[in-house]
């Protein structure tokens, strides 16, 4: 977050576009709700049906889900489309670092049970 405000340096200043950031904003910290939650203060209101979504790799779809679930209305066509592109772009890279997290814990889980099951054969063996 540190930095954020240096980025709004050159953008217009009116209620659209503060609006419009806000929106950005909610966008992106609900999507890492769903990918990155907090391990200390979990969200407690997701929906499944968009995780089903992240999960099929129907990132549109779930973003989409996003957008309606925050009642984010943008007031401009050409600002809904790219605030859902942007989204969507965004969502894509948080979902990949998702899934190889979620690969490399069960690569570790494999891991652990692959040794139990040594430690358990040898006292089998005995």
């Amino acid at each position: 977050m540190n930095g954020l405000m240096k980025m709004y340096g050159n953008e217009r200043v009116n209620d659209y576009f503060k609006n419009y950031a806000h929106a950005q904003i909610d966008v992106a910290y609900r999507i890492m709700e769903y990918l990155e939650p907090d391990e200390y203060f979990p969200p407690n209101d997701l929906s499944s049906s968009i995780m089903d979504k992240f999960l099929k790799r129907d990132v549109i779809g779930a973003v989409d889900g996003i957008i309606n679930e925050l009642c984010i209305d943008i007031s401009s066509s050409s600002g809904s489309e790219a605030l859902s592109r942007e989204a969507v772009e965004f969502a894509n890279e948080v979902l990949e670092d998702f899934f190889e997290r979620k690969k490399d814990e069960k690569l570790s889980e494999r891991e652990r049970l692959l040794i139990r099951l040594g430690e358990l054969d040898k006292e089998l063996a005995e």
